[in-house]
């Protein structure tokens, strides 16, 4: 029993110890940051959103060029410029009074371009050839490699059709008329889909992508 005092004591002392190292560590200060399910990475061309934020902190105050305030709980609108990289810089105000200093780095890429697609078909690779009722049933679409949730709308179209004049399409699919066309066609005549417009959920303006033609081949 007279052993035990003194191991009582320096256990205590070592527990008081550890108990202070990890309560330093679980007190120092750290940014966190969302950039809406992104990990560090912002497209230039469009304002991204940022949630950062420093626990336990009075007020913190992020700086860096391109960067605009949303409200008062830690939400930014990033437009990033030229470069691979964007630095922010954080300070902030503790509760203890202390100060605190961060740089955040961001990854910069650019939006990427979109994929066109008439009936789930392109032409990356080949001309697919379709039948008279694929393109009588057929819609165009777009998708994006995009790291943003993204739907996206076809609004209009060019199509040129041998023997006939270009026409401009206000729709995502060939009307009436020019099915009646494409049934006169003979097999192997090429049709083009190309000047397509989009509607965004991500841009308020319409787009137009003229890299992304789509040519198919009556079967």
């Amino acid at each position: 029993m007279k052993y035990l005092a003194p191991s009582l004591s320096l256990f205590l002392v070592a527990f008081a110890l550890f108990w202070k190292s990890v309560d330093a560590d679980v007190k120092q200060p750290f940014s966190l940051v969302s950039v809406d399910m992104l990990e560090k990475y912002v497209y230039r061309g469009m304002p991204n959103l940022l949630t950062i934020q420093v626990p336990n902190a009075k007020s913190v105050k992020v700086t860096g060029d391109g960067l605009t305030k949303v409200d008062d709980f830690g939400h930014y609108k990033f437009s990033p410029g030229s470069g691979t990289e964007a630095k922010l810089n954080v300070e902030a105000i503790m509760q203890n009074g202390s100060k605190f200093k961060d740089v955040i780095t961001l990854r910069i890429g650019n939006i990427p371009g979109r994929r066109n697609f008439f009936s789930g078909f392109d032409s990356y690779c080949d001309i697919p050839k379709l039948t008279v009722e694929q393109f009588d049933r057929g819609k165009l679409s777009a998708t994006r490699d995009f790291r943003y949730e993204e739907t996206i709308t076809v609004k209009e179209f060019k199509v040129r059709i041998p023997g006939k004049s270009i026409m401009t399409v206000a729709s995502d699919s060939l009307p009436e008329n020019l099915i009646s066309d494409v049934k006169k066609l003979k097999k192997g005549s090429q049709l083009m889909f190309y000047d397509i417009k989009v509607k965004s959920s991500l841009f308020p303006t319409m787009g137009c992508d003229k890299n992304a033609p789509i040519l198919l081949e009556v079967r």
